[in-house]
């Protein structure tokens, strides 16, 4: 047993005061010789014994009474274990986990809501003079206040108004950090932790590690986790939306891809999803008429952008308690067309022969009558009259059975597309092989390197060919064939080819410049030999994508198959849609974005998603690597965010932020994850319905008895007020 106010104990000499008095009045008798006395006398001595035995009785009680009260005022506690002193000042970290799955509701409270009230009853516990420093915690760690301070309604204030984000959970980097703010504090305070989260499984990454870590510190510093969480028996969520075809222009169908999940135990069915562009009503809407438990349903549904500019589509479901997943947003520019460079090996004598006709018809699938309303536009010009064209008219540059071009213009190719082109690359029969590897790819400018070609064109023999791939796609612009009602890729004949090496490349080390490429990705293989049919790569902020063969019948017949069409829409889609993939960012990615040169130094506004607040002057259009662009870092939250440019009349383009679908599985820490995780730390389930200030105070000093001691006096006293009242009666 311990005592928090030590110093009351001295008033325990007070029980000296009811024996003092009783002393004295017993000094205070004096014998006065009375003859009627006299025939009292026996009777007094035959009573004597019993008003001895009362006067003690009595003084007893009010000793008993004094050291009751003193002790209450002591405040002793009962220890059942080791503890930390209570008598001792706290030095602690605050950590509140705002990821979007503390969004879940029970219709009247959030788990953040709770969390929050959960951390004004954590401050409530703390001994007097003790400090506190507040974290909040995603996948990020942000310090509110970074360093424990004194100022307690400061630590409420900035509490009670702290907003929920839509970033997903990583809390293992906030108790890093809680450790190392505590360790490099300097006094003589205990040193505590207290983590306020959902429990939700997600949110540890690495419980293994953490907890090895937290068995070092234990002996240092107490942890304490705080469970606030609901639990979910469903939860539905809309975990991507995916533009099909990569291009988005005017007045066009647009295919979307909309994966639903159910993230509950039980077959979910009839569930509806819609979508929206911009602030509209729904422009489709489709039942799923089941999903399975923990299975994703994709469907598809399509919308139309009837203005140039930019634009958002919405995918939504009906809301649950979870309304943060409940929708997804895309970011668009419409445009009116898109124009296309395509350079050719050399001119042909007849338009069927021409290394360009079956690129060019597949661009632009309609009758000629047709053509000048078609929103591609092509361009034909051969490998030797580059000189003069300026690449920057173009979306998107083709180059189909070229050889090799004038070494002076790859720079120009080069920074073209380092800029926001794209450029595709179909070698043909006498491509030279070393000209592309040497020259072409002189700064890692191809995502592969070209090896001598396999297969013999010549013999052109129907039984000896090579297939493409017929299952398994993984890259965007292959993946519409897994729906076999798509058709396929795998009928195609492919008699040479170039084998493809993806060139090697080294994600920077931090503090390193970024380079200039990305990781090569493979587009499509072979079926026999797995050799890369295609691969492609970002370069600055445009891409670059290379086949293995020729895009005429001279190697290969999938040309001729109706697969070749959309497989070319899909490619000149993944090209165009680089330059605009910066409008959709992850939540907590910082949006950069290039925009025209126009725009340089004018004041940039910006509003968020969900808050009726006035758009907020966030800087300037500036160049960075060259490039005029707008930049944001505040993308807590997932929707569509309004830029504007301060322009005559304002320029207006939307962006969009997109949370982790990872965070919609509300799946809890499970019993045994929750029991070696009570060796380490001390575990608290706790509900709005519970105070948490006494259990954590005597998870610190033990449980206080002052209240029972309290009460025993009161008892005492009342039972010392009877008895006199009961002695002092004639007998």
């Amino acid at each position: 047993m311990t005592f928090l106010n030590l110093g009351a104990l001295f008033g325990l000499a007070a029980v000296g005061i009811p024996i003092l008095i009783h002393l004295l009045n017993r000094f205070k008798v004096r014998e006065v010789s009375w003859a009627a006395m006299r025939f009292l006398q026996e009777s007094i001595e035959k009573n004597q014994r019993r008003l001895q035995l009362e006067d003690i009785l009595l003084l007893l009680l009010r000793c008993l009474l004094v050291v009751l009260l003193i002790l209450a005022l002591s405040r002793p506690t009962w220890q059942t274990g080791t503890k930390t002193s209570g008598s001792h000042q706290v030095a602690a970290v605050i950590i509140i986990d705002d990821s979007y799955s503390m969004g879940l509701t029970n219709g009247i409270q959030t788990s953040f809501q709770r969390a929050q009230a959960a951390a004004e009853q954590v401050l409530a516990a703390f001994p007097t003079g003790s400090s506190s420093a507040l974290f909040f915690a995603a996948d990020n760690v942000q310090p509110a206040i970074a360093l424990p301070t004194l100022d307690f309604n400061l630590l409420r204030q900035t509490i009670r108004q702290a907003k929920l984000t839509d970033r997903s959970t990583d809390l293992s980097n906030a108790l890093q950090l809680a450790v190392t703010t505590l360790q490099k504090h300097e006094g003589g305070e205990s040193k505590e932790i207290y983590l306020i989260t959902d429990g939700q499984a997600n949110g540890w990454p690495s419980l293994d590690q953490l907890e090895k870590q937290l068995a070092e510190i234990q002996k240092q510093i107490t942890v304490h986790v705080v469970l606030v969480g609901d639990t979910a028996e469903s939860n539905l969520a809309v975990t991507e939306l995916r533009l099909e075809s990569g291009l988005t222009p005017v007045d066009q169908p647009l295919r979307c891809n909309v994966t639903v999940l159910n993230g509950s135990e039980t077959e979910v069915r009839d569930v509806r999803v819609n979508l929206q562009v911009d602030d509209q009503p729904a422009v489709d809407e489709t039942i799923i008429d089941s999903i399975p438990p923990s299975m994703s349903r994709s469907v598809a549904l399509f919308a139309k952008l009837r203005t140039e500019g930019y634009h958002t589509i919405t995918a939504q479901i009906p809301h649950d308690r979870l309304p943060a997943d409940d929708q997804r947003t895309l970011a668009v520019r419409a445009i009116r067309e898109v124009k296309v460079l395509l350079v050719q090996g050399t001119a042909a004598a007849r338009p069927s022969q021409a290394d360009d006709f079956f690129v060019r018809n597949a661009l632009v699938p309609v009758s000629p009558e047709e053509v000048g309303q078609y929103y591609i536009k092509t361009t034909t010009v051969c490998a030797s009259q580059l000189g003069g064209t300026s690449f920057d008219d173009y979306d998107a540059v083709f180059f189909l059975g070229v050889d090799q071009i004038d070494p002076s213009e790859i720079p120009t190719l080069s920074n073209y597309v380092r800029q926001g082109g794209g450029l595709v690359l179909f070698p043909g029969p006498s491509c030279n092989v070393d000209f592309y590897n040497q020259e072409l790819d002189r700064d890692g400018f191809l995502p592969a390197q070209l090896g001598p070609y396999k297969g013999d064109a010549a013999a052109n023999q129907q039984d000896k060919f090579f297939t493409l791939q017929s299952k398994d796609y993984d890259h965007p612009i292959t993946t519409l064939w897994n729906d076999p009602t798509v058709g396929t890729l795998a009928t195609a004949h492919f008699y040479a080819y170039y084998p493809l090496t993806p060139v090697p490349w080294k994600e920077p080390a931090p503090g390193e410049p970024n380079s200039a490429g990305g990781q090569p990705r493979v587009v499509l293989h072979f079926a026999q030999s797995d050799d890369p049919a295609a691969v492609e790569h970002t370069w600055g902020s445009g891409r670059v994508i290379l086949f293995a063969s020729t895009a005429t019948t001279a190697w290969n017949d999938l040309p001729v198959h109706q697969a070749f069409v959309p497989l070319i829409q899909r490619v000149l889609g993944s090209l165009v849609e680089r330059q605009e993939e910066g409008l959709n960012v992850r939540v907590g990615q910082k949006f950069s974005y290039v925009v025209s040169n126009d725009w340089l130094n004018k004041d940039v506004s910006v509003s968020v998603p969900g808050q009726t607040d006035p758009a907020r002057v966030v800087g300037q259009v500036t160049l960075a690597n060259a490039l005029p662009m707008v930049q944001f870092t505040d993308t807590d939250l997932a929707g569509a965010y309004r830029v504007s440019i301060a322009t005559d009349p304002p320029s207006i383009l939307y962006f969009a932020a997109q949370s982790d679908p990872n965070e919609s599985n509300l799946t809890p820490l499970s019993a045994e994850q929750l029991k070696s995780l009570g060796e380490v730390a001390d575990v608290i389930k706790w509900n709005a319905n519970s105070r948490l200030t006494p259990t954590l105070i005597a998870a610190r000093v033990g449980w206080e008895l002052w209240l029972p001691l309290l009460i025993a006096a009161l008892v005492v006293a009342t039972l010392e007020t009877f008895v006199a009242q009961f002695f002092s009666q004639s007998k």
